[in-house]
C-alpha cells in the first residue's frame, strides 16, 4: 500500500498551474497532460476505458436516456481506481 500512497503524493505534488484551462469558469487540466505525466513518473501504469454489449454491438458508455457516462479505470502498482464520469 505505500507504493500507491506515494503514488498519489507524487503526482500530487505536480504543479499543473502552467498547464491548466479555462472554460465556462471552470478550470481544466487536459487528459493529454495529466496522462503524459504519469507515464513520466510510472511507465508502467495504464487504463481502461470499459465497454458493454449492446444489440448493435460493443459501447464505451452508459446512458439511462437522460445522460451519458463512461467507466474509467487507472492502474499504477497493480491497483485500479475505477471512476464512473
Amino acid at each position: 500500500m505505500s507504493e500507491i500512497i506515494s503514488a498519489f503524493e507524487t503526482l500530487n505534488s505536480v504543479n499543473v498551474s502552467d498547464k491548466t484551462e479555462k472554460k465556462n469558469g471552470l478550470t481544466y487540466l487536459s487528459w493529454a497532460w495529466a496522462w503524459g505525466e504519469v507515464k513520466k513518473y510510472y511507465p508502467e501504469a495504464n487504463f481502461t476505458i470499459y465497454e458493454r454489449n449492446t444489440e448493435y454491438g460493443p459501447v464505451n458508455y452508459v446512458t439511462d436516456g437522460k445522460t451519458c457516462w463512461v467507466k474509467t479505470g487507472l492502474t499504477i502498482h497493480g491497483l485500479e481506481h475505477i471512476e464512473e464520469l
